[in-house]
């Protein structure tokens, strides 16, 4: 169902990639937990799909709590971890240039640094610095060199 809903997503069709989501999430939440990785992602899906549609309350709570989680869960070094922070950064960086051109007060991007330590902020800027230097991270964090042939 998460495929089929990002499925929705990708055609344009957010209403009913959302509708299966929420379905998703709360399935996995009553099966799975609340901590589990794949609710984490059904939650992080959910809140991107709100993200799209300019739902930024919706998408910001969702994707803090997504972030935050898989911070606990996962530590503050895993690619999803640094992956979820990001998206968050971008959604409220979205929020605040739809507001600065609506007129209204932009929302600060301290917000994301206040919920993470600088640590973990750090070290997506160095995976982003790695990945444009030409590494790679497998999903544990650790460097992944592709041998030159």
């Amino acid at each position: 169902m998460n495929d089929l809903a990002a499925t929705f997503s990708y055609q344009g069709q957010p209403k009913e990639a959302e509708k299966l989501e929420v379905e998703v999430l709360e399935i996995r939440r009553r099966v799975l937990g609340p901590e589990h990785p794949n609710t984490l992602r059904s939650m992080h899906s959910l809140g991107v799909t709100y993200q799209w549609q300019q739902r930024w309350g919706e998408a910001k709570e969702l994707l803090a709590k997504s972030a935050e989680l898989s911070q606990k869960v996962m530590g503050d070094h895993h690619p999803l971890t640094q992956q979820r922070i990001l998206d968050l950064s971008e959604c409220l960086e979205e929020e605040a240039q739809n507001c600065s051109i609506a007129g209204e007060a932009p929302v600060s991007l301290s917000k994301v640094a206040k919920h993470f330590p600088m640590s973990c902020l750090l070290s997506q800027w160095n995976c982003i610095l790695n990945i444009q230097e030409g590494k790679s991270l497998d999903w544990s964090g650790r460097e992944n060199l592709a041998e030159e042939h």
